[in-house]
């Protein structure tokens, strides 16, 4: 039955949606307006109706999925908690408000449920939820990123996917708090012993600063300049070395060896420029080997001796070593 109402509940949001789209298409007044506010309508109907409203047959099933969730050990049925969560994902997607009331719920899932599945279901919702409800999910977006860690590997895949998909629709922002260190990572061999998650990880960033560097080159070249820039200032707030390190490893999951001599060339540039920031990093052993395979990434952009600028970072690197 839990099942069921969480999929009734989806379908009533989908049908409501299609309404609103059919008012939008079909009945416009000669000012170009709709002659009502049918998203506030529709609106209202998903947040007052579906699951709160006092005669609404959905509003019991959002009760009771979110109390069989909380009380795993009086519903310890692995079948009847991967029901409830999916349900609950469902009930959360179609309404805010439930959305913000059980938040908290879909949280706890997602890091502390001891069924792998269960996990991974949780991860799934909350994709779901960061499209439908961004404001409400964006401040919990770190527990997503805290399954990168997983033990499972499954998991840790789904959130690695569901990572991408978000990023690069726009829905998070990775940039901030130093959580794309923490995919960058990944890229460690130490760090994951998985092929796919290090596969994943060097797909996430290929897509993020520009996969086909012919393409749309310029457009490309300022986002693979800004991301860089953006890396190098996170030294500048930053007082652990864990995350000076990670960050360290974000510069080096740069795609350095895919890009044009041209756009390389830039990326380079930027790297020297940002020399004061991180600078006083370079005492710091695991930083400075990191900065080493970025200094010979970066060489095959200056094939040629005699390039002053160049060859002046060379040495104040290799003198900090």
């Amino acid at each position: 039955m839990l099942f069921i109402a969480g999929q009734v509940a989806l379908q009533h949001c989908l049908h409501l949606d299609s309404v609103e789209r059919h008012y939008k298409r079909t009945l416009m007044v000669d000012d170009g307006q709709p002659p009502m506010d049918t998203a506030e309508i529709i609106r209202q109907v998903k947040e007052d109706e579906l699951l709160y409203g006092e005669r609404s047959l959905l509003r019991p099933f959002g009760q009771i999925t979110a109390f069989v969730c909380l009380n795993y050990e009086s519903f310890p049925d692995p079948g009847l908690q991967r029901t409830a969560a999916l349900s609950l994902g469902k009930f959360m997607a179609v309404s805010q408000r439930y959305c913000q009331e059980h938040m908290p719920i879909l949280q706890s899932l997602m890091a502390e449920s001891k069924d792998p599945v269960q996990r991974g279901n949780a991860i799934v919702a909350f994709a779901d939820i960061c499209h439908a409800h961004s404001q409400v999910a964006d401040s919990y977006v770190s527990c997503l990123f805290s399954r990168l860690s997983d033990p499972d590997q499954t998991v840790k895949r789904t959130a690695m996917m569901a990572l991408t998909h978000l990023t690069l629709s726009g829905m998070i922002k990775v940039k901030k708090g130093g959580l794309i260190g923490q995919i960058a990572c990944l890229l460690d061999d130490d760090q994951s012993g998985d092929e796919q998650m290090r596969d994943l990880a060097r797909m996430f960033f290929l897509e993020l600063a520009g996969r086909d560097p012919h393409e749309h080159a310029k457009g490309k070249d300022r986002l693979m300049d800004g991301l860089l820039e953006k890396i190098c200032l996170r030294f500048r707030v930053i007082d652990d070395p864990n995350q000076a390190l990670m960050t360290a490893k974000s510069l080096n999951a740069m795609p350095w060896g895919s890009v044009t001599q041209a756009v390389g060339l830039k990326m380079a540039e930027r790297l020297m420029d940002a020399w004061p920031l991180y600078q006083d990093r370079l005492c710091e052993q695991p930083v400075m080997e990191v900065f080493k395979e970025i200094h010979s990434k970066m060489a095959r952009f200056y094939p040629n001796a005699g390039d002053e600028r160049y060859s002046a970072w060379e040495a104040k690197l290799l003198s900090a070593a």
